[in-house]
């Protein structure tokens, strides 16, 4: 059960172990939101309330270029694939959560190109792309 301080419609689907729920909120423009979950099942129910941060739309981070612009990310097995749609000299930096740097290359590509990086352990990495110089896209990616 899911209950809100607001209009709200809610959508939700699960099993006996795991699901999800999807709240869209009538009043998107409020500055916040709570919500009050309550989990019930043979043993009792238990209830938390959680604020919702509302983030509101940008174009990119300060003179970054939006993620997926002319860059795809994405890992295979031990494998961080970079899909480049232009032409252009791209330095590619890979850092673990922890800010260390975990991977280094350059590529100069002629028009759509993949570079791939080997991730030998599993986590999450941002990935900094930077093209002729300037930073160019940043990218979240996980290595399962």
């Amino acid at each position: 059960k899911v209950t809100t301080d607001r209009r709200a419609t809610i959508s939700g689907d699960g099993t006996h172990t795991e699901g999800e729920a999807t709240i869209n909120f009538a009043d998107q423009n409020a500055e916040e939101h709570h919500v009050q979950l309550t989990l019930a099942n043979s043993y009792g129910e238990h209830t938390m309330e959680y604020p919702v941060i509302k983030v509101e739309p940008t174009e990119a981070i300060e003179g970054i270029g939006q993620d997926g612009a002319g860059v795809k990310t994405y890992t295979v097995d031990e494998s961080l694939f970079v899909e480049f749609a232009e032409s252009g000299s791209y330095t590619i930096e890979v850092f673990n959560a922890a800010g260390m740097l975990m991977a280094r290359q350059d590529a100069n590509v002629n028009g759509s190109e993949v570079a791939c990086i080997s991730l030998s352990q599993q986590g999450v990495y941002i990935v900094n792309i930077y093209r002729n110089g300037q930073k160019y896209s940043a990218a979240k990616v996980v290595r399962k």
